[in-house]
């Protein structure tokens, strides 16, 4: 930080902070580089001008971070309001599925983060139902093909049971 204080920063002043607040940094900045030059006080008047210049760079670095916080936040809104206008009666077709992760990827998002918010914007908070109570779930095995299953694997055990003891008999 040192030597910066001669000319501060950015002299011209942030386009994140205030004019106003860019404004008294110049000002005292100046207050404090007449002082410097002129006081036996050089040491002190130097580090509060130091601490100046650190307290504006912070001021800075901070506006900076809200900034970049906002258009985050502003991108995420965007790819929002994209996705609720592809869908079409809920469902998302395929192509602009793929159309909405590239602008994803274009606004800094990952591809798992874009696929998060798809499936916030097209579900919501929905409960999801399950198939309809009256017919059993597509991937739910018939209580006759568990029976044979058990059956096989009973056989299967007991051929290998003869078939050890007969091997050690022997």
């Amino acid at each position: 930080m040192r030597g910066e204080y001669l000319t501060g920063p950015h002299a011209d002043g942030p386009p994140q902070l205030p004019a106003d607040l860019a404004a008294q940094f110049r000002a005292q900045r100046h207050r404090l580089l007449s002082q410097l030059c002129a006081g036996p006080a050089c040491g002190a008047v130097q580090r509060r001008l130091d601490a100046l210049c650190r307290a504006y760079a912070e001021l800075q670095a901070a506006g900076a971070d809200q900034r970049e916080r906002r258009d985050h936040v502003n991108a995420a809104d965007r790819l929002r309001r994209l996705i609720a206008e592809s869908l079409e009666d809920g469902l998302l077709r395929y192509s602009c599925r793929q159309k909405i992760l590239a602008e994803a990827r274009r606004l800094g998002f990952s591809e798992f983060q874009a696929q998060l918010l798809i499936a916030q914007v097209q579900f919501g908070d929905r409960q999801l139902e399950p198939a309809s109570p009256g017919r059993p779930r597509p991937d739910a095995a018939p209580v006759s093909v568990i029976i044979a299953r058990l059956a096989a694997a009973g056989v299967l055990a007991l051929a290998m049971f003869l078939g050890l003891v007969r091997w050690l008999a022997a």
